[in-house]
């Protein structure tokens, strides 16, 4: 019996290559071996019964079964019986065997008769990789060895009544006198059979049979641009010549030089291919004036709608990228210089000899393609299709391209803007081929790797104009694909998506049941750099670190716990979930319930942000919000806004209600405050705070960084933050002790750094054993303070400058005797030096000497060098106050 899994995208082949006119298929399948990969549609009988009762009435048609059982089916009029591994005889049918080899997939690849006496589908194959060279070679030796079934996977055996559409095909002089392979075509709407046919030892021609009514139409635009083509002088170029069999056939022949060159890089016979296209064709037209503007508008449409938009990896993200672009550019409508393109111009649709290029598959060809599209498309394809290539090395390519002298050529004389152009052809490509992937069954890995190109190339091509940062871009496909999932966002103070502020977290009740698919689609977002977890028994925090350096915190909330008592029932507020422009809210009164018991469970008033909201509501809103205000919390406020202040007495009647609710039961209680201090406990090990410290000379701006730095911690990251001066400062400096605190921090600030005379051995040993005491024990006060409850801690200064100047603190001791008892300090997690040429700090601070500063900088650079490396110690020029802020907060990231 076959133990083959029959495809119907199988079916669908096989059966054009038995009947041009199209059979009336029947799939015989007792044991349920069919796989539905594709879209078509046909009978299933599971039963013998059954297939006769429908052989009896397949009217006049011919027959097709496809018999995927042991049996040999004894029934009168069926014109093809097609099976797989199997030796079964049919009286008066003749008997046809090919051999098949299958994708990955299983699917059928290639398919050839059995008695053919060379590989003759392997002029299919693409040989420019060293694989597929080692399978040539071990697929020729087979075929030499006469043993073709070495490199099969199986049998297909055909058992016909009447002629066979291939063989029809390659009748010559009332005999056939060819041998033959079939490439079953490339998965997806563009699919067709390729028939490739071998006279005197060589392939002759090939043929196309379209198998469905888009490739049908690719077909016939093929045959009618290399009709165009032909009438052209090409010196350069060299293409098929092209035969209509029937509407769904047609003949080229083969135009593979005798010794061709194996060429990965775009060259300059390619150029030279692409200037002849421009002359003959080259005109100019508005953006929105191209028929292309019109299809992409109908892509994106159909892109937008796509139930599948949202859980394709990458999808989402390039969708609202292309939306962008086309936006743009229908807004400046600009003119663009279009011409005849290939479409599909790549490595393993030409060849190259010494004279020229042979191009073949036109398919996707047309008129009014923008300039320079054959040539990205060719590099973009050939570096993801052949090496699944990064970014970098993309651009690598790109650029190698554009530097080629004929290209060249072609920017100068077309005026044409290379960065422009690439934005074109990515919005044309991405747009045609995400609409047509997002059709597909089962998308193909390389598409996914396309998906992940096109969003890069978009992110650094794209004009800043034209650009919304990535934090922006995440939350518009987040949404999107939460719109099948129950949620609710809270608190977003009556602000869009788009209106919400940089440093704005995002709160949302979601079902637990949700959670660990939304974490893992946050994961997949190829924008995401970090991600950073905390759970809890109630919440989980998910803080999204982007490429860009944008930042996003989401709180996923499961419950609504304060300690043991849970405040509001999830199921309610999810319940009254309402849609606005694609994001689910709480109404008013729900909105307001859940604000208002948020901050009085924790002994807070309403926020103004807040506040100001329900403060003009007229009588109607107001009312219905007091109503079910004090339905779930027993308050009995007049105003809504004499409840925007908080009230302990107001907290204590609240908590009484709210525990006498079920929910709230003594068991519940007792389970919640076990899981609380759960959480509490493990806070400490997951939310610990870090310490950054800035070295620098007076003048490297260090003082402006920190602050800097600090304010950008607080309101961007929502972290708690501490400047500490030097030291710990459990003891105060020296001179305190003389003058007291206050004079002696302001003696110290009205004096110049290293102006201290002392040279005394024993009273630099002790001034630094003094401080050194403060490191020693305030590090563990500091830790306790502050690390533990995650704060970060910045440092203005830090033990290094006892090292490197002993000077500014008045102490004279050997160097490499501080740096060994540094082993017993903290070792903060990031160490940030600043420094400057001598004369941009001496336009800051005249304090310093230019040998001074030199001496120092180096100094501080090679301590650094030698105590770690990057990011825990880094040296950064401070010239530009943005890029060095840019820099350290990288450096902050990667220690989350």
């Amino acid at each position: 019996m076959s133990d083959k899994i029959i495809y119907s995208s199988e079916i669908q082949v096989l059966s054009h290559l038995l009947n041009a006119a199209g059979s009336a298929i029947i799939v015989y399948d007792p044991e349920h071996r069919l796989c539905m990969d594709d879209d078509s549609h046909f009978p299933v009988a599971t039963r013998l019964v059954d297939l006769k009762g429908m052989a009896v009435h397949k009217g006049a048609a011919k027959l097709c079964v496809i018999n995927n059982s042991k049996e040999c089916l004894s029934i009168p009029d069926i014109d093809f019986i097609v099976e797989f591994n199997l030796e079964n005889s049919y009286e008066k049918k003749r008997k046809i065997d090919w051999q098949y080899i299958c994708n990955p997939n299983g699917t059928m690849r290639w398919v050839f008769p059995a008695t053919i006496s060379k590989p003759w589908f392997l002029s299919f194959y693409n040989f420019n990789y060293w694989k597929a060279a080692i399978y040539k070679q071990i697929v020729n030796l087979a075929f030499s060895l006469r043993l073709p079934t070495l490199m099969s996977n199986g049998t297909v055996t055909i058992h016909a009544n009447q002629p066979i559409y291939v063989e029809e095909l390659l009748h010559y002089n009332g005999k056939i006198q060819s041998e033959f392979a079939v490439f079953t075509g490339t998965a997806g709407p563009n699919r067709k059979a390729i028939l490739t046919v071998a006279r005197k030892n060589r392939i002759s021609h090939f043929y196309k049979i379209a198998l469905n009514n888009r490739s049908k139409r690719n077909i016939q635009n093929e045959l009618n641009m290399l009709h165009l083509l032909q009438d052209s002088s090409m010196e350069v170029l060299k293409i098929p010549r092209a035969l209509s069999i029937n509407d769904n056939c047609i003949r080229l022949n083969n135009i593979r030089p005798e010794q061709p060159i194996k060429q990965r890089q775009f060259g300059d016979k390619h150029a030279l291919f692409l200037n002849h296209l421009y002359g003959v064709s080259i005109q100019q037209e508005h953006f929105t004036d191209l028929v292309l503007c019109k299809e992409m508008d109908n892509q994106l449409s159909r892109i937008g709608q796509n139930p599948k938009l949202k859980t394709t990896s990458f999808a989402a993200v390039l969708y609202s990228k292309l939306q962008l672009l086309r936006d743009q550019l229908v807004k400046e409508n600009p003119i663009i210089s279009v011409g005849i393109g290939h479409g599909d111009f790549t490595r393993w649709n030409c060849f190259e000899d010494d004279m020229r290029v042979y191009v073949y598959d036109w398919e996707l060809s047309r008129n009014g393609l923008p300039l320079l599209h054959d040539l990205f498309h060719y590099v973009v394809q050939g570096a993801v299709y052949g090496s699944n290539a990064d970014l970098q090395h993309i651009q690598h390519l790109l650029q190698q391209a554009l530097e080629n002298k004929f290209v060249k050529k072609i920017v100068v004389d077309y005026d044409l803007d290379t960065d422009f152009h690439l934005q074109l052809y990515l919005l044309q490509n991405a747009c045609y081929y995400l609409d047509m992937y997002l059709n597909q069954p089962n998308l193909h890995k390389e598409a996914t790797w396309l998906f992940r190109t096109w969003n890069l190339l978009l992110t650094v091509e794209t004009p800043k104009a034209a650009q919304i940062i990535q934090r922006n871009e995440f939350l518009d496909c987040f949404f999107l694909f939460m719109q099948d999932k129950q949620y609710v966002m809270l608190k977003n103070a009556g602000k869009s998506i788009p209106e919400l502020s940089y440093s704005s977290d995002v709160d949302l009740l979601v079902k637990k049941s949700d959670l660990s698919t939304i974490l893992r689609w946050v994961k997949t977002n190829e924008n995401v750099q970090k991600i950073k977890i905390a759970r809890k028994s109630f919440m989980t925090t998910v803080q999204i670190f982007f490429n860009d350096i944008s930042f996003l915190s989401i709180d996923l909330l499961v419950a609504f716990n304060r300690k043991s008592i849970q405040y509001i029932d999830a199921i309610l507020l999810l319940d009254h979930a309402i849609d606005s422009g694609g994001v689910k809210i709480l109404p008013p009164a729900y909105d307001y319930l859940y604000i208002f018991l948020f901050y009085q469970i924790n002994f807070s008033e309403v926020p103004e942000k807040y506040a100001s909201l329900f403060r003009n509501k007229n009588g109607v809103e107001a009312q219905s919000v007091l109503e079910v205000l004090k339905e779930n919390t027993a308050v009995a406020e007049e105003t809504l806004s004499s409840s925007f202040l908080f009230s302990k007495e107001r907290r204590t009647r609240i908590y009484q209600f709210l525990k006498q609710k079920r929910s709230n039961g003594i068991l519940w209680r007792s389970w919640r405050r076990l899981r609380y201090t759960i959480d509490f406990m493990k806070s400490f090990m997951h939310n610990r705070g870090v310490i950054v410290t800035f070295s620098g000379v007076d003048g490297a701006g260090k003082s402006t960084i920190l602050n800097e730095v600090k304010e950008m911690l607080e309101k961007k990251y929502r972290k708690k933050v501490v400047v500490i001066r030097h030291r710990p400062s459990m003891l105060p400096i020296l001179s305190a002790w003389k003058y007291g605190k206050a004079a002696a921090e302001q003696k110290c600030v009205d004096s110049l750094p290293r102006q201290g005379k002392n040279k005394s051995l024993l009273s630099s040993i002790f001034r630094f054993g003094y401080y050194y005491s403060d490191y020693l024990f305030g590090q563990f006060v500091v830790y306790a303070k502050y690390i533990l409850r995650g704060y970060i801690v910045l440092y203005d200064r830090y033990y290094f400058d006892f090292i490197v100047d002993g000077k500014r603190s008045n102490i004279a001791i050997n160097k490499g005797f501080i740096k060994s008892l540094y082993k017993l300090v903290y070792k903060p997690e990031l160490n940030v030096f600043l420094y400057a040429q001598p004369e941009v700090i001496l336009k800051r601070k005249k304090e310093l000497s230019a040998e001074d500063i030199t001496e120092l900088t180096v100094n501080y650079k090679y301590l650094f060098n030698q105590l770690g490396d990057v990011p825990q110690y880094i040296c950064i020029e401070n010239i530009d106050k943005s890029e060095t802020i840019s820099k350290i907060e990288q450096a902050f990231i990667q220690l989350n």
